[in-house]
């Protein structure tokens, strides 16, 4: 799949940066470049290409309603959204507190930490973007 035919790059630049286990033993750290995480959604290594995650046909199949399935052949990952609350991002933003936003980016970390440690992947390989 091409990288415009993805949801997370529509026009848009991917914002967000690196965490996780995964992201450390790549060597991905900060503002997330979007040909290593274009790579990393297609199984593949995302400095070499080297594709590291088989793709594997899915199998269709109809339900018993009648409804006819075909399942993924490939899932490159999870995806976890965070927000702040509107009170937060008004108290972070229109009153100017850093602290605010500070303590919202370290809740965050916190969580995909926690997320991280729930989640299984193959071949010991861990990692979240967020």
């Amino acid at each position: 799949m091409s990288a415009e035919q993805n949801y997370w790059k529509q026009g848009d630049p991917i914002l967000g940066e690196w965490q996780g286990k995964m992201a450390q033993n790549y060597g991905l750290a900060g503002a997330i470049d979007s040909h290593h995480f274009a790579r990393l959604s297609e199984g593949q290594n995302p400095h070499s290409g080297e594709q590291l995650v088989r793709h594997r046909t899915g199998q269709e199949y109809t339900t018993a309603d009648g409804t006819t399935v075909k399942p993924v052949e490939h899932r490159a990952g999870w995806d976890a959204t965070f927000s702040a609350p509107k009170s937060v991002s008004l108290t972070a933003l229109v009153g100017g507190d850093d602290r605010v936003r500070a303590a919202h980016r370290e809740a965050v970390t916190i969580a995909l930490t926690e997320l991280e440690r729930y989640l299984s992947f193959p071949r010991g390989d861990h990692g979240v973007v967020s």
